[in-house]
């Protein structure tokens, strides 16, 4: 193994990883008011099209720092990919 790496919900590093597994900590938070409109897309009943029924999710820190230059992508398709596709 030459090197190896990750950013996770509540662990951006490897050693951020193995603390979060150590201390038994859960990465699960209520969602980013900048990740999406509560408001807009949340719906209290299951399987209502179009909306989310849930408020928790394992989100990542900085997710907007990502440089699309660097992969040769537009900022637009940044934008419209799935953060975890970056």
């Amino acid at each position: 193994m030459v090197g190896r790496a990750c950013r996770l919900p509540g662990a951006p590093s490897v050693d951020g990883l193995w603390s979060l597994l150590s201390e038994g900590r859960c990465a699960v938070s209520k969602v980013p008011a900048d990740r999406f409109s509560l408001e807009r897309f949340a719906h209290p009943r299951a399987h209502e099209r179009g909306k989310s029924y849930t408020w928790a999710a394992g989100v990542i820190d900085d997710v907007w720092s990502f440089d699309p230059a660097v992969f040769g992508i537009s900022p637009r398709e940044a934008e419209q990919m799935d953060p975890q596709q970056r």
